[in-house]
């Protein structure tokens, strides 16, 4: 009867002491902003989607956010350079098949009759960083792929690399892709971020640097599998925003029904990225 008593107490006391909170009022809308994304690289024509925010709980298909009626202008070096096509692809793109310019800022300003207007922050293009040499073997059953790269001293930069594949025996359903891991020492916790794959030359400015960096176990790509395919391994330059989107979502878990995470944007009166890189990417046939 005691322990009815107190769980009877107990429950009475939780609950004067809880309070709902409204979703909006922890998180209220600011109403509908200007949505940009982009990525900027040498190897693309200029290409950027608009949309508009919407709240949390608000119904609506991914078409009916869409804003085909703004207006984007896109900026070479501060200088307007055109303004770009809505197209069906529901991007608006470079009527001039404009490529980015390494060395070169751009940014956008998008209005739209409805919302107010939005300025995505100037993106200069990286330098183009190229994979020195690079040995794609087998070792005790797993993938090993060994590269380097030379970084330049004269500035701060910013890398991601990457790894991706198809297997020939598999079709369109042969294609992973996989991030390395373990780029550096456990006494180097300095140079990279939680995801190994993107870092700043923090451990390496102005050096050449050898890594040894995707090794694959049975599980994920067991090497006598791949009898035929094609393996991509890109190294990218990117820009400080790029690094710093990823370095605020690194690690971060999904939210659920928590409290959501910070996001980021160089984005002014409106919310998204507009985020530059240049790449190199080695091809190694199986």
């Amino acid at each position: 009867m005691k322990i009815l008593n107190y769980l009877i107490f107990l429950a009475i006391v939780l609950a004067a002491c809880t309070k709902e909170i409204p979703f909006d009022e922890q998180f209220p809308f600011e109403g509908e902003r200007i949505v940009l994304f982009a990525q900027l690289n040498p190897d693309s024509i200029v290409r950027i989607s608009v949309s508009k925010s919407f709240a949390t709980f608000d119904l609506l298909l991914p078409d009916e956010l869409l804003l085909p009626d703004a207006r984007v202008e896109l900026y070479e070096d501060n200088n307007l350079v055109e303004t770009l096509i809505y197209t069906d692809s529901s991007f608006f793109v470079s009527a001039n098949e404009l490529r980015p310019v390494p060395g070169k800022s751009y940014h956008f300003k998008v209005s739209h009759p409805e919302l107010d207007d939005a300025e995505s922050m100037p993106e200069t293009i990286p330098d183009f960083v190229p994979i020195n040499d690079f040995d794609f073997y087998e070792q005790g059953g797993e993938m090993v792929l060994d590269f380097s790269f030379t970084d330049n001293g004269n500035q701060t930069n910013f890398y991601m690399v990457s790894f991706w594949g198809l297997r020939g025996d598999l079709g369109d359903y042969s294609i992973w892709h996989y991030f390395p891991e373990n780029l550096f020492l456990q006494s180097e916790t300095e140079c990279s971020l939680i995801n190994d794959n993107t870092f700043k030359d923090t451990c390496l400015n102005g050096e050449t640097r050898q890594f040894s960096a995707i090794r694959f176990d049975d599980v994920i790509c067991p090497a006598e599998d791949w009898k035929d395919g094609r393996i991509f391994f890109t190294l990218r330059s990117i820009s400080p925003a790029f690094y710093e989107d990823i370095k605020l979502r690194d690690g971060t878990p999904e939210p659920g029904f928590g409290v959501p995470p910070p996001t980021f944007t160089n984005v002014i009166g409106g919310y998204g990225t507009v985020l530059a890189y240049q790449e190199d990417v080695v091809i190694i046939e199986l």
